[in-house]
C-alpha cells in the first residue's frame, strides 16, 4: 500500500498520543474525544438492525434511528453555532 502524502493525525489532549486519522470525519471524531461515542452508537444501531425480521419492523427501526441521528446532528448544530 502506498504512503499517503499528507495524512492527518491527532493529537490527544488527555495523553498527547499520536493518532493517524483516516478521513476528515475520522479526525473530528478523534479530535473531540468523540470515539467511545461513535463505538456506543455503532452498537446500538446494529443491536436495533438484529430486531429486523420483516417490512414492518423495518419501518419502526428506521423510524427509530431516524429519529436519533436528527437528534444528534440538532445537537451538534447547536454546538457549532457557539
Amino acid at each position: 500500500m502506498a504512503k499517503k502524502k499528507n495524512p492527518l493525525y491527532v493529537v490527544s489532549e488527555k495523553n498527547g498520543i499520536v493518532e493517524e486519522a483516516f478521513s476528515t470525519i475520522d479526525f473530528i471524531v478523534k479530535k473531540l474525544g468523540l470515539t467511545s461515542f461513535v463505538n456506543y452508537l455503532k452498537e446500538t444501531i446494529n443491536q436495533l438492525l438484529s430486531m429486523v425480521n420483516n417490512y414492518q419492523i423495518f419501518v419502526i427501526v428506521k423510524a427509530h434511528i431516524d429519529e436519533l441521528l436528527t437528534n444528534i446532528i440538532h445537537l451538534f448544530g447547536k454546538f457549532a453555532k457557539n
